[in-house]
């Protein structure tokens, strides 16, 4: 039964990530990256971090992805349509390349015993800290680069 849940809610991670890049309205894009926040959420539920499960949802579906919605509604842009066929083509490819992947490995996944006794926050510091320190510092600096930009682009309106 875990195993059946990991695969559905990877497989609406999958199909709403599709429709986020397929969508033609910026406000349905928006609300599918929020879709897909949410299934990657119930992914580290079933995975049992629930802390990072809670995280998620509080910084980027709380607050990121209503602020973007805020702003598409307010700002009320005008819808562009996707670039033909070529973009919708490029999507299926690699779906489908995606899927083949997942058909012939789906036996082959074998999960670590990352400290069975210990509690997830454990397991979440030395994982962050210790293990992917660069890539933890990496995505900080990108937010860091993210408010800056916010803060020039609004400092002008203030």
């Amino acid at each position: 039964m875990y195993l059946f849940f990991c695969y559905l809610l990877s497989v609406g991670i999958m199909l709403s990530a599709v429709m986020v890049i397929c969508s033609k309205s910026s406000v349905y894009a928006v609300l599918s990256l929020v879709s897909a926040f949410l299934n990657v959420a119930g992914l580290f539920v079933v995975l049992g971090a629930e802390l990072l499960a809670f995280l998620l949802l509080l910084v980027y579906v709380g607050a990121i992805m209503v602020l973007f919605l805020f702003v598409l509604m307010i700002l009320m842009l005008n819808e562009e349509e996707l670039q033909g066929e070529k973009s919708k083509l490029v999507v299926f490819v690699f779906l489908f390349f995606f899927l083949f992947l997942f058909c012939f490995n789906i036996g082959q996944v074998t999960f670590p015993n990352w400290g069975a006794n210990e509690r997830g926050i454990v397991l979440l510091g030395r994982g962050l800290y210790i293990e992917y320190g660069e890539g933890f510092i990496a995505g900080s600096l990108i937010l860091l680069l993210a408010m800056i930009g916010v803060v020039e682009l609004v400092g002008d309106l203030i």
